[in-house]
């Protein structure tokens, strides 16, 4: 049956949002979009997933949006701008006319801000605690739907039943 569910939880690492999508397979086929952090739990969630559902294509999207800590966060990498700042002056002596970058532009350049490690434990817990509330929430919409359907089939049988046979 197809479903989807979406859940999201503010952690203290972040805002997690997984979506689940899933239609009409006849066997169980997993796909996962994770953040990097959490890519290797891939095989912990498919576990999680298989032992509530049983067919169906499913694909699982984490949205992680971490959190700002003023302590933690925007760490300058001091060597990466230096060598930039050497390598721009280079530019500049071979041509003269090219303008120099603005901060703003070496402090997109990748490598410039680092970010601080973030535990994996907590987060991949808190991952799979909410994967269990989408879990949930996908299997009362599937039975949701199936009721529907079981009521449409019903309704449909009754009414062909009562039609009177025709004979030609």
């Amino acid at each position: 049956m197809t479903g989807f569910a979406r859940q999201s939880a503010d952690t203290a690492a972040g805002t997690m949002t997984w979506e689940l999508r899933a239609v009409n397979h006849r066997f169980l086929e997993i796909q996962f979009r994770l953040p990097e952090e959490l890519r290797p739990q891939e095989q912990a969630f498919k576990q999680k997933v298989a032992s509530v559902l049983r067919r169906g294509k499913v694909d699982c999207a984490l949205h992680f949006n971490r959190a700002f800590s003023q302590q933690d966060e925007l760490q300058l990498n001091s060597e990466m701008v230096e060598l930039l700042g050497t390598r721009v002056t280079e530019i500049q002596n071979a041509l003269p006319n090219a303008t120099s970058p603005a901060a703003l532009d070496i402090l997109r350049w990748p490598g410039v801000i680092a970010e601080s490690e973030l535990d994996a434990e907590p987060l991949a817990a808190d991952a799979m605690q909410l994967l269990d509330t989408a879990l949930q929430s996908m299997v009362e919409m599937r039975l949701s739907e199936g009721q529907r359907i079981h009521e449409m089939l019903t309704t449909l049988s009754l009414i062909h039943i009562s039609e009177p046979t025709r004979r030609h």
